[in-house]
């Protein structure tokens, strides 16, 4: 069975602001139009995002709990970080930066409707664009690619240079089987606006895959590789669309390469083990089985598929034994081995 390896979506990070460099909203102003604000590698939350300002001024008070949740946050502490934002929304019902960083804090937690609510109340105020990202990132999170493509819609509309709101929606239309086209068009917006963003590769070669145009995706791993040479999944995911075009030698060198890279990659030995099986070398099939079953003991596909490979060996006993465990554990277990 085909089993592709799924980036994830891309998440813009908070800022390293300290106390000492943001105590007024003025000052804030001059850090987003500096140079050194231009070249974050991200969007921030305070620099670069000027509009989040409902009012002139902000309680000094307000601001330093503010600036107190932004230092938290960048040491990892995330709870005590949402109890300064929460105090300085308190202080400051409408100090809409507040919520946007108490939003994304909880997007950071996997608090999705609590980041939701706070997000959708700095759009309200301000109608700020880095907060459509975050509760785009929230919907994506939820399942809910309908309101996650409408969010990233609205950062591209303000932002069309936003490689990663067009990389997120290009995920979330993926989640969709009749956009898988828009999907292509959106990750190939990304990677020109990001040339070097392998994820992007990864994720377009999947649907290419897809749809059955494997040439393509083999092409977009290679690129993935290219990139960044170490990194497992596209090795694996390369693998599967040689099996599909029936070059198992290649797969299996290609998950050979992965498991040499990520030697607990059990999703890399099963397939491994599926490639020898179909070529016949039943001996390294069921080696690559039990590698997986030690990894992952409850593993029914795994013990399914080493049943047949034995059989295939000639050990029906053996054979028996396997399959009916796996049927045990997963009654509507079946090893479905296509291509090559």
């Amino acid at each position: 069975m085909r089993q592709w390896v799924i980036a994830t979506i891309s998440l813009t990070v908070m800022p390293a602001l300290s106390p000492a460099l943001a105590q007024t909203t003025q000052q804030l102003l001059e850090i987003c139009e500096s140079e050194e604000g231009r070249l974050l590698p991200d969007r921030q939350i305070v620099s670069c995002t000027m509009d989040l300002y409902a009012r002139p001024g902000v309680d000094g008070l307000a601001f330093i709990f503010y600036n107190r949740g932004i230092a938290y946050f960048v040491k990892a502490n995330l709870d005590v970080a949402i109890t300064y934002f929460t105090e300085a929304i308190r202080l400051d019902h409408k100090f809409a930066i507040a919520y946007f960083s108490r939003g994304a804090t909880y997007v950071r937690k996997g608090d999705y409707e609590h980041s939701i609510t706070d997000l959708s109340q700095a759009i309200g105020l301000t109608h700020q664009t880095a907060a459509f990202h975050y509760r785009g990132v929230a919907y994506l999170a939820k399942g809910d690619a309908d309101h996650a493509i409408a969010n990233f819609s609205e950062a591209i509309n303000a932002d069309p240079r936003s490689a990663e709101d067009y990389y997120n929606r290009a995920v979330a239309y993926g989640t969709q089987r009749n956009n898988r086209v828009l999907a292509l068009l959106d990750y190939t917006q990304a990677i020109r606006l990001d040339p070097k963003n392998y994820l992007a590769f990864l994720n377009r070669g999947n649907t290419y895959g897809m749809i059955g145009d494997n040439q393509r995706a083999i092409a977009d791993y290679s690129e993935a590789i290219r990139i960044n040479p170490g990194y497992s999944p596209a090795y694996v995911n390369r693998g599967n669309s040689y099996r599909a075009k029936g070059e198992c030698i290649r797969a299996i060198a290609d998950y050979t390469e992965a498991i040499r890279l990520d030697p607990r990659s059990a999703l890399a030995f099963s397939l491994r083990g599926g490639a020898y099986n179909v070529v016949g070398d039943t001996e390294h099939a069921i080696a690559d089985y039990n590698t997986v079953l030690q990894l992952e003991p409850k593993n029914a596909s795994a013990l399914y598929d080493r049943g047949l490979a034995k059989r295939k060996n000639g050990d029906d006993m053996g054979a028996n034994a396997d399959i009916t465990a796996a049927m045990k554990m997963q009654p509507d277990v079946a090893a479905v081995i296509a291509g090559c």
